[in-house]
């Protein structure tokens, strides 16, 4: 006498109709992972558009800045009642450079591979540069050779971050390579 096969692949269910439900839910969860990879590619587009674009309002002024501001209003503007304009576009500014590094360490977070992880440092490192060098620019109190040390020093930090998330990215890269 044959015994049934207990333990060996069941059809009988996806015959029974089963398996449509099974199909429909695999749909289902491509739909959503589809949807969830369109936000994530939504979400890099505005972060290399904020990225590339120049200050929406004025370039970042410095605290130096806005105590000339102050000087510019005269005795008969009466006394100020709150920040300059510098000052409001210099925490601005700030404000919106500290969200999108957090936008790309939360997005590096999520990352799959080596070369992604290295792709959101990379744009950290880029925003630190820019913001960094749109501050020494508008600085008043350096002087021009001043800013031209001070800028050349801001590129080659940024150069060495640069390569050392090369670096680390070539070790993750070979380490997932001997797995």
């Amino acid at each position: 006498m044959k015994q049934k096969q207990k333990n060996g692949p069941k059809s009988g269910g996806f015959i029974q109709g089963t398996g449509d439900v099974r199909v429909a839910q695999a749909q289902g969860n491509l739909a959503a992972e589809e949807k969830a990879i369109a936000n994530f590619e939504a979400s890099l587009a505005t972060l290399d558009a904020a990225i590339k674009a120049p200050p929406a309002v004025a370039p970042v002024a410095t605290a130096a800045a806005s105590k000339n501001d102050g000087a510019k209003r005269g005795p008969s503007a009466g006394a100020p009642t709150g920040p300059s304009l510098a000052e409001i576009e210099d925490r601005f500014q700030n404000e919106r450079a500290q969200l999108m590094a957090q936008f790309n360490s939360a997005l590096r977070s999520t990352a799959r591979s080596a070369e992604e992880v290295a792709e959101y440092e990379l744009r950290n490192v880029e925003l630190a540069r820019i913001r960094t060098t749109a501050s020494v620019e508008a600085d008043q109190d350096y002087s021009e050779a001043q800013k031209k040390v001070i800028l050349g020093l801001v590129e080659e930090v940024a150069a060495v971050e640069r390569e050392t998330v090369s670096l680390r990215s070539m070790r993750k890269r070979s380490r997932a390579a001997k797995l």
